[in-house]
């Protein structure tokens, strides 16, 4: 458990790195969650940002990954406590401080190195049990970026952090 102090101290390091963050003028109105697409998921945007003024860091860990970054939450939010951008900087707290993000992240990450895509393409069933695929849909091939090689080499850097902390 963090005491306030260090709470206070996670906040000013999380304001270095993300704009201004405000979790104290967060009243848990809800209307935030109850806009969230994850919630069932786990993801209450009102309780993270509770439990983060409390100094349960580690307590706020399951409810961050499964975040989609939507903004729902900080555009609901009547005391602009901007939830998602604190969701935001817990991840990336955590990650550099050796915690490992689910291992869907990183196989995420693989295929968009591999593919461009989160999911390679693949067949599905269609509504008569039949697989189907791009090619025999008539769907042109999905092309690539333009400028793929550039975002590859960055996404090997943020990626090969990861799997350190995976491997911590």
């Amino acid at each position: 458990m963090l005491t306030l102090n260090e709470t206070d101290r996670l906040l000013e390091e999380l304001r270095e790195s993300i704009a201004t963050l405000t979790p104290s003028v967060c009243y848990s109105c809800a209307r935030c969650s109850s806009g969230c697409v994850m919630v069932e998921a786990g993801c209450i945007p009102h309780s993270i940002i509770q439990l983060f003024r409390l100094g349960l860091l580690k307590e706020t860990e399951k409810g961050l990954w499964p975040c989609c970054q939507c903004l729902k939450c900080d555009a609901r939010c009547p005391q602009d406590a901007r939830p998602a951008m604190l969701i935001l900087a817990l991840r990336n707290l955590l990650v550099a401080r050796g915690h490992a993000p689910p291992k869907g992240y990183i196989v995420m990450l693989e295929n968009i190195v591999r593919h461009a895509t989160i999911q390679p393409p693949q067949e599905v069933m269609n509504k008569d049990f039949d697989f189907v695929s791009r090619a025999t849909l008539g769907l042109p091939e999905l092309g690539k970026p333009t400028n793929m090689d550039a975002f590859r080499r960055n996404l090997r850097k943020i990626a090969s952090n990861l799997l350190e902390a995976e491997e911590k």
